[in-house]
């Protein structure tokens, strides 16, 4: 989807077991959001799931892509929140795909 002015809108995530960092970039130059959402458990576990946090950045913010930094860990918690995020992407038909650092 291309948004006003022409400019594509990403989603860039970075990945934890007990969180996610997110950027919001219309085209190239500008940030529109950005922040950490935190899905821990526990004592002091977070009510709404990471997979709704997600959901939620997708509806507001219509992307045109995500981008994931992918890291050589993988927890299984990780793994299956990056299998929800990949299914959520793929059901609204958004171009998503990994880098590596």
């Amino acid at each position: 989807m291309t948004h006003f002015g022409g400019e594509k809108r990403v989603i860039a995530l970075d990945v934890r077991s007990r969180n996610f960092g997110f950027v919001v970039f219309e085209g190239p130059n500008e940030i529109l959001d950005w922040g950490v959402r935190s899905f821990r458990s526990g004592a002091n576990a977070v009510k709404t799931p990471a997979g709704e946090k997600f959901r939620a950045l997708l509806d507001e913010f219509t992307p045109s892509a995500v981008v994931i930094r992918e890291r050589s860990t993988r927890s299984a918690k990780k793994l299956k929140l990056l299998s929800i995020i990949e299914r959520q992407v793929r059901n609204r038909r958004i171009t998503h795909g990994f880098i590596t650092h």
